[in-house]
C-alpha cells in the first residue's frame, strides 16, 4: 500500500517535495497503511521523520548535513522498517 504523507512543514516546495518522494520511495512494497510526517525540528534545526502503521511506528530526526541526503534518508527508512 502507498504511504500517505500526513504532514510536511519543509517551507521549500523543491526540498518538501523531495523529502516526501524519499519517504514513500523507502517505504515502497510495504504492506499495510503507513502516514508519514516530516517535521522540520526547530530545536535541533534537523529533520523529523515520523511513520505509523497499525503495527509499527517508528521516528527519526535527521540533524547533520551529511544526513540530509535523499540516499542516505531513503536508506535508513527502508532498514529500519522490514
Amino acid at each position: 500500500m502507498p504511504t500517505k504523507i500526513f504532514a510536511n512543514n519543509i517551507v521549500l516546495p523543491n526540498l518538501r517535495e523531495a523529502a516526501s518522494e524519499t519517504v514513500c520511495d523507502g517505504m515502497k512494497n510495504r504492506r499495510g497503511n503507513h502516514t508519514a510526517r516530516i517535521l522540520v525540528d526547530q530545536r535541533r534545526a534537523g529533520v523529523r521523520i515520523e511513520i505509523e502503521s497499525l503495527e509499527e511506528s517508528w521516528a527519526r530526526t535527521f540533524d547533520f548535513p551529511r544526513e540530509f541526503a535523499p540516499g542516505y534518508i531513503r536508506q535508513t527508512i527502508t532498514e529500519a522498517m522490514r
